[in-house]
């Protein structure tokens, strides 16, 4: 065989047999492979050493030579750390994939925004924060939320399949098989129902259970059939701030509870209609019987979002009228309701996805909005005002010294102390309160106090 030519590189641990091996090898490719196979017989040699060496250290001293057992159970004790650690890093990855897919079987993002609305209706009832009831309200209805998202993604499994938007989540795309999320909407149902019961009361339980009923079967089942769904759908939003007002001690049947209510029944036409006109084609794709896919012109949804946001103008001005808000939540509800009818008026003329989507963006804050103006333009009672009903409860038994009362009227809550601070920081921001009002009086925008100008309580009225 002829020699191989100087500088070229031969492997030393790698013999040739044959002049034709030899010359094959001189090619880049060749080479490659030669080196390849090289090191991985380095790397069987030395694993070989090290095995040998390991079972030489486990016989045991020899001549005196005390540190190899030493040696010996230090490594052993390292072995097993190793080989505990990747079923540890594994049970953890495992429980971090699990409360992923929880929180995608319970729509996590549609169940904070319930919770949300729960917490606007305890918040609104006034009074001081219970803090454990609070909680209990809180982690009840989101895992009542989360059940309820649960078994509606259970049954419409198959129809996720045929939908772009819904393709990929955890049923459909087989990250989680039906047992395991069956078990989670049970579990979650159940303990929702338990949280509830032990924190709150019957009535609020008794809701809880029934939105989880409402939202997985009359809802979900009617929506391959009828455009009822998006009715019973709407029943459903407007059961959590209801939820909130009569686990904070009201009764569901309180024109407050009605006002919260029906504010989210209302602002889910708009908001849902026009996320349906953009994904009418999707819809009909998973077979659902919407109101868009139904309405190829867009006419009829066009006519629906603005005749549902024009609805919406009774909320504030009906909380003014019957004296559970201040004038200021009129003012402000019919600034930002006029808005949202505005978008609405422009998708009906031009009915365009673009158009469509604003009226949805909108939508995304102005319920947050209008729940955060109600309970901060809530009338409250005072400490004036307490020791008015006292006198006047008293006059009406006759006690001496205390003239009867006109007429009794049902005690305002007291206003949360947070809510008081935060009033009276927003005072100090006000423009119009700082240069143009010099004394309540000569104010334009109307007074939340229960303070007259002349420094009486306006609600402590007397026949002496």
């Amino acid at each position: 065989a002829a020699a191989a030519p100087a500088g070229r590189f031969r492997p030393p641990a790698y013999q040739l047999h044959s002049a034709a091996a030899a010359t094959a090898a001189t090619t880049p490719a060749d080479r490659f492979v030669h080196l390849r196979e090289r090191t991985g017989r380095r790397l069987r040699d030395s694993y070989s050493r090290d095995q040998h060496q390991r079972r030489w250290l486990s016989v045991g001293p020899k001549d005196g030579a005390a540190p190899a057992p030493l040696l010996s159970s230090l490594e052993r004790e390292g072995d097993s750390e190793a080989a505990a650690s990747p079923s540890s890093a594994g049970a953890l990855a495992t429980v971090r994939t699990n409360l992923g897919l929880y929180a995608e079987l319970s729509k996590a993002r549609l169940s904070s925004l319930v919770v949300i609305t729960a917490g606007a209706g305890y918040a609104a009832a006034g009074g001081e924060m219970d803090y454990t009831t609070m909680a209990a309200l809180c982690g009840g209805t989101s895992l009542a939320a989360g059940s309820a998202g649960t078994f509606n993604q259970i049954i419409e499994r198959n129809r996720d399949k045929l939908m772009k938007r819904t393709c990929n989540r955890a049923l459909p795309a087989g990250r989680i098989s039906f047992n395991h999320a069956l078990g989670w909407g049970i579990f979650s149902g159940v303990t929702s129902t338990a949280i509830l019961a032990a924190g709150t009361d019957p009535v609020t339980t008794a809701l809880g259970v029934a939105n989880i009923g409402i939202y997985a079967v009359p809802y979900t089942l009617s929506k391959p059939h009828s455009e009822i769904n998006t009715w019973i759908g709407a029943v459903v939003g407007a059961i959590p701030p209801v939820m909130g007002w009569c686990a904070a001690g009201g009764s569901m049947f309180d024109v407050e509870a009605a006002l919260l209510g029906g504010t989210l029944f209302l602002w889910q036409f708009p908001h849902f209609f026009s996320l349906a006109w953009i994904h009418r084609k999707d819809y009909a794709r998973g077979h659902h019987q919407m109101v868009p896919v139904n309405d190829p012109t867009g006419e009829r949804t066009a006519r629906l979002i603005t005749g549902y946001s024009l609805a919406m103008f009774t909320i504030p001005v009906a909380a003014t009228a019957l004296d559970v808000t201040s004038s200021m939540f009129a003012l402000e509800g019919v600034a930002a309701t006029g808005y949202l009818t505005y978008l609405a008026g422009k998708f009906h003329q031009q009915r365009s996805d673009e158009n469509a989507r604003k009226v949805f963006k909108c939508s995304l804050w102005y319920l947050p909005l209008m729940l955060a103006l109600f309970v901060f333009h809530r009338k409250y009672s005072s400490a004036l005002e307490g020791e008015a009903a006292g006198d006047a409860e008293r006059g009406e038994k006759g006690e001496v010294g205390h003239a009867p009362a006109v007429a009794k009227t049902k005690a305002a809550p007291t206003a949360p102390v947070w809510l008081e601070q935060a009033k009276e920081f927003m005072k100090t921001m006000c423009v119009h309160e700082r240069i143009i009002v010099k004394n309540d009086a000569s104010a334009l925008c109307p007074s939340t106090s229960p303070v007259d100008s002349k420094g009486a309580n306006a609600t402590d009225k007397r026949v002496d």
